[in-house]
């Protein structure tokens, strides 16, 4: 969601020291994050003392610069539009998971 700066100036601290004072007209501030995961697993055993977890995860993501309405000196939005940069990055991300689990010790005959 974009953030809206109204009094055209923002002041910058370092610590609890005054540091810089910027001066600008009001302007929306905004981006947007898309992100799609997706998570499968099975587990497997085989006989009764070892357990075999396998899994797969996919992640998908998108950052984008969308277009805004300039602002007024108000900080009313006007019907010019500031335009975005489009996506500044994308990219997708395979994840395999693999986990063993075996009984080390002797089954117990009742």
């Amino acid at each position: 969601m974009p953030s809206l700066t109204l009094t055209g100036t923002r002041y910058v601290d370092d610590g609890a020291n005054p540091f810089q004072a910027i001066s600008r007209d009001p302007s929306h501030e905004g981006g947007v994050a898309v992100t799609t995961s997706l998570f499968a697993s099975d587990t497997i055993s085989v006989g009764s003392r070892l357990t075999i977890n396998a899994g797969v995860r996919f992640d998908n993501s998108r950052a984008i610069s969308q277009d805004l309405h300039a602002l007024d000196a108000q900080g009313h939005e006007t019907d010019a539009i500031v335009r975005g940069l489009g996506t500044l990055y994308a990219w997708n991300i395979v994840s395999p998971r693999l986990g063993v689990t075996s009984k080390l010790t002797p089954p117990i005959l009742a």
